[in-house]
């Protein structure tokens, strides 16, 4: 391997060490937003809730009848609040599974199925930092270990291709 292929697979290392380094914490300011939002779902949803039993009414019992209300807004009403309902069931059920799991798998959990207010928010917040965490090290070797591989895989392609343009262009390998 030359100088310029080992520069290369290493300064793809360290790119990758760098990017994936910073999941756990990413993960960490999702999370910390996450509950935010969980947190004011969880009081609309509880007024909605309240105002249901107030007029002798089940949850899904308040929702069918605004569906099936004559008046257009009292239907849009109901749908928004449907989806509301339904958001914060699976921010809910996110937040559970992010205290649950451990630190090394929080990432993951993140990409699965992310919530676009939230992931917009973290991401627009987001500040790297240097890890120094066990999640922080295992992501980054992660990183550094498919940077170098794809970048390797480039520098192999490459010379590949060279080989076989150099070998068309001096005759190599014909006979006549």
């Amino acid at each position: 391997m030359g100088l310029m292929s080992k520069g290369m697979t290493g300064a793809s290392a360290a790119i990758g060490l760098a990017l994936f380094s910073q999941a756990p914490e990413f993960a960490q300011q999702y999370r910390q937003r996450l509950g935010g939002a969980v947190e004011e779902l969880r009081a609309v949803v509880a007024d909605f809730d309240r105002d249901a039993q107030a007029s002798s009414m089940s949850r899904a019992q308040a929702l069918e009848a605004m569906a099936a209300a004559s008046q257009r807004f009292t239907r849009d009403r109901g749908a928004s609040m449907t989806r509301t309902i339904e958001r914060f069931d699976g921010l809910f059920e996110q937040q559970t599974s992010m205290e649950t799991s451990g630190t090394l798998t929080r990432p993951i959990i993140v990409l699965r199925n992310p919530d676009t207010q939230v992931l917009e928010g973290a991401w627009g917040i987001f500040e790297p930092a240097l890890p120094l965490t066990l999640p922080g090290v295992v992501y980054g070797g992660i990183g550094a270990l498919v940077f170098a591989m794809a970048a390797r895989l480039g520098v192999c392609t490459t010379r590949s291709l060279r080989r076989r343009r150099s070998d068309r262009l001096l005759g190599v390998g014909r006979t006549t």
